[in-house]
């Protein structure tokens, strides 16, 4: 699972509480953090929603395809919240079929200010693969993505300054 960096207005001890009970279910199969954590997502908990949908994609049940089908569920419900829209994105992303979907999904969360999706918009600019290469957007998303603080963005921005020399 990759490192989301969320920085935006939210309530760390709720958020806090989501992250432990997301860790003790995915990394223990603590049934009570699950339920902890689905009864969160339940009361509208956006936090809670997306990291369930965490779960619900490493596996939760024998039922693969159905807990695939559960977790992109969890996050179309997040609706217009910028970490759900990128882990949508990320999925999209993965089938040809559904990357324009992808693509629309990830612009928006970096629109919704998330430094992850700026950062993956840098990445997939300057490599060519989803989006067409296009050095300048990606330069423009690094810069955004450090400026917000993201530890792998700065580097990545002097990479592409150093290969355009």
């Amino acid at each position: 699972m990759s490192q989301i960096h969320v920085y935006k207005k939210s309530s760390p001890s709720i958020h806090e509480q989501i992250v432990v009970a997301y860790t003790f279910y995915c990394n223990a199969a603590d049934r009570k953090s699950l339920e902890r954590l689905r009864d969160e997502a339940e009361e509208g908990n956006l936090w809670a929603a997306v990291w369930l949908a965490e779960c619900y994609f490493r596996g939760i049940t024998n039922d693969r395809e159905d807990d695939i089908k559960k977790a992109m569920k969890w996050l179309d419900e997040c609706g217009n919240f910028p970490l759900a829209q990128f882990k949508l994105a990320e999925r999209y992303l993965e089938d040809e079929q559904t990357q324009k979907k992808g693509k629309k999904l990830l612009k928006t969360a970096a629109e919704g200010g998330l430094v992850d999706a700026h950062f993956s918009l840098g990445t997939h600019y300057s490599s060519g693969r989803v989006f067409k290469k296009n050095v300048k957007k990606a330069t423009k998303h690094f810069k955004i993505a450090s400026a917000m603080g993201h530890p792998d963005a700065n580097k990545q921005f002097w990479n592409l300054e150093e290969k355009a020399d």
